[in-house]
């Protein structure tokens, strides 16, 4: 089962030692690589790639974060300060430790979960239809998103107006789930339930 979240795909790249991000020659603006390219210089070149950092592409440099090279799951990550670059190991048990759990989350058909929303913090009981792993999930605004599960319930729950019968769950495990991520999701009345291990 491959991990697929909708994680930045595309990040700039500023060196390590001059904090100065790299130019595109052919643009005269800053450099920008995707994932696919990021991890063939991680694994071909090492010595390269320890000279760069990522960094994501807010237009506010005062706003952008630092990305890693997740070569297990295909994708950049936000970095944490302590992270260090050979994670091979951790990145894999991680990847291991989150498909059990979503494995086990997706066999339950009934569930108890606090709500989402901060000032509803009351329990929410489920019986749900269907629980679906990582289902691809297309919505209004062209956004495409692989949540962890997806789960569908009946008419007759309370919610079913306000979040249109279903709700996600997303497994942390570092970090919690990205903010442009749940934004989308409840901009589109999917509430995101996050399981942290």
């Amino acid at each position: 089962m491959a991990l697929i979240i909708q994680r930045p795909q595309v990040a700039y790249v500023r060196k390590k030692d001059s904090s100065e991000y790299e130019i595109d020659r052919s643009t005269g603006k800053l450099l920008q690589v995707n994932i696919e390219k990021a991890i063939r210089v991680k694994l071909d070149d090492p010595d390269r790639h320890k000279k760069f950092q990522y960094w994501s592409l807010n237009p506010d440099p005062k706003k952008r974060y630092r990305l890693k090279v997740h070569t297990v799951n295909q994708q950049f990550e936000r970095y944490k300060k302590g992270d260090c670059d050979r994670e091979f190991d951790r990145n894999y048990d991680e990847s291991m430790t989150h498909k059990c759990v979503v494995e086990a989350l997706s066999r339950l058909t009934s569930m108890t979960l606090l709500s989402p929303i901060e000032c509803e913090r009351s329990p929410l009981e489920f019986d749900f239809e269907s629980v679906r792993k990582e289902p691809f999930l297309h919505l209004p605004n062209n956004s495409k998103y692989y949540p962890d599960i997806l789960c569908t319930f009946s008419e007759e729950h309370e919610m079913y107006d306000r979040w249109g019968g279903k709700i996600a769950i997303e497994v942390t495990y570092s970090h919690g789930c990205e903010s442009y991520k749940l934004e989308d999701f409840i901009f589109h009345n999917i509430p995101v339930f996050e399981v942290t291990m």
